[in-house]
């Protein structure tokens, strides 16, 4: 099966109607001074919490569903309107009944002794739940949903979260023109939307590459379809996966979330000859995420810091009409200096201007991929213009996105 063949497989009759009841029974409107209102139809309040519960969670918009444990509104967050109040409390009965639901389909324990929970719903959504004594007004449900569908990078662009020069210089060090693939880090903020950017760009990996995704919970949707998901588990951390991992012929090793031992471990096998490692890891900006990788509990080496390529940077900015998710900073490791790594800021965004520009700034990344394809630099940014226009045109398409994206990478420009 290919690329194209495999990502353009539709949906279940079950999941199209979820989808079209979802988006067409749903008002949102927005405040500029608090919470936007997210409008749950009558006839689904009509038959109960657990009825409401169900819509929320089936609504692909949206990222979070919180009940704070008390009679006010459950609040969500709106991938596109930002924080939002549900019109609907939920009820103590029906609260109840859907901890309980959860906590025994994981045979756990909740209660004065054990008051804290995490799990994750069957969709792979990861839900957290606090009781009393360590909450005051009842019962805390927090479920970070499973996004079902990967946003794209034309999708990206068309929302000003990344810009097609970006997008395409990403496209082509991913793909690393069969040759020298680029190790990446996504870093930013809780809620900056690394992951979201990860799923994006994983569309660059050649579907004929094998990949291993080591997680905690699962959130990436890769679409390659020889893919290998590994989870941690009790006993079983990320650090013995990523080992593992290296014993599984991988072409592509991406982690969800690096913040411990494992970071070693990655960072060894970018330094012999696993290209193309991806990962996320919290930061706020290229140097940090240096800073933070040297220091515990991570505590790379200095001198393996080179095998990282580039570091991109994603931001949650507040807008007046809610919240946007931006690429702020792309920036690659050049070197070693006497105590950190140097770094070369290849697209840095315009606040002003709202725009992710290109620094002009020469890029280590770009000679080596070209030595090691035996390509001449002008022929690159030959290619790059012509992604980059592709991308573009795409972004400005209306309605469906995927089908002519999927095409563009089964046969990109060159």
């Amino acid at each position: 099966m290919g690329l194209l063949d495999w990502l353009t497989k539709k949906p279940s009759a079950n999941t199209a109607a979820a989808t079209e009841a979802v988006a067409g029974g749903v008002r949102v409107r927005t405040s500029h001074g608090g919470p936007g209102i997210y409008e749950v139809p009558r006839e689904v309040i009509a038959q109960g919490g657990r009825a409401v519960l169900n819509f929320l969670l089936e609504d692909d918009h949206l990222e979070e569903v919180m009940h704070n444990g008390s009679n006010e509104p459950i609040l969500v967050f709106h991938h596109e309107y930002g924080m939002c109040r549900v019109n609907y409390s939920l009820d103590h009965v029906s609260c109840q009944v859907f901890i309980h639901e959860i906590v025994r389909a994981h045979n756990a324990r909740l209660d004065e002794e054990h008051p804290l929970f995490d799990g994750s719903l069957a969709d792979g959504s990861r839900v957290n739940i606090a009781i009393p004594p360590v909450t005051r007004s009842g019962p805390s449900i927090t479920v970070r949903k499973f996004r079902k569908r990967a946003i794209t990078v034309p999708e990206l662009v068309r929302s000003g979260s990344l810009s097609a020069d970006a997008a395409a210089f990403l496209w082509l060090t991913i793909e690393g023109m069969g040759a020298k693939a680029a190790n990446m880090l996504v870093v930013g903020g809780t809620g900056s939307g690394k992951t979201t950017l990860l799923n994006a760009l994983s569309w660059f990996i050649p579907s004929r590459d094998r990949v291993v995704i080591i997680e905690d919970t699962q959130e990436l949707v890769v679409p390659q379809p020889n893919v290998v998901r590994m989870l941690t588990a009790d006993g079983t951390t990320m650090d013995r996966l990523l080992v593992n991992s290296l014993r599984m012929r991988p072409d592509r090793i991406i982690v969800g979330e690096v913040r411990g031992p494992e970071a070693r471990t990655l960072f060894g096998a970018m330094n012999t000859g696993h290209d193309g490692c991806m990962g996320t890891l919290h930061a706020n900006s290229a140097r940090e995420s240096l800073h933070r990788a040297m220091n515990a509990p991570m505590s790379v080496p200095l001198s393996q810091l080179v095998g990282l390529d580039l570091v991109i940077v994603t931001e949650l900015r507040k807008t007046g009409d809610g919240a946007q998710r931006q690429v702020v900073e792309i920036a690659e490791v050049s070197g070693i200096g006497e105590d950190t790594a140097r770094i070369n800021q290849l697209f840095v965004r315009d606040h002003a201007a709202n725009v992710l520009e290109n620094t002009g700034i020469p890029s280590r990344l770009r000679s080596e991929i070209c030595r090691a394809a035996g390509v001449r630099s002008e022929d690159f940014a030959g290619m790059l213009k012509k992604r980059a226009r592709a991308i573009e045109r795409i972004a400005a398409q209306r309605g469906d996105l995927d089908t002519a994206f999927l095409r563009l990478l089964v046969d990109p420009p060159t």
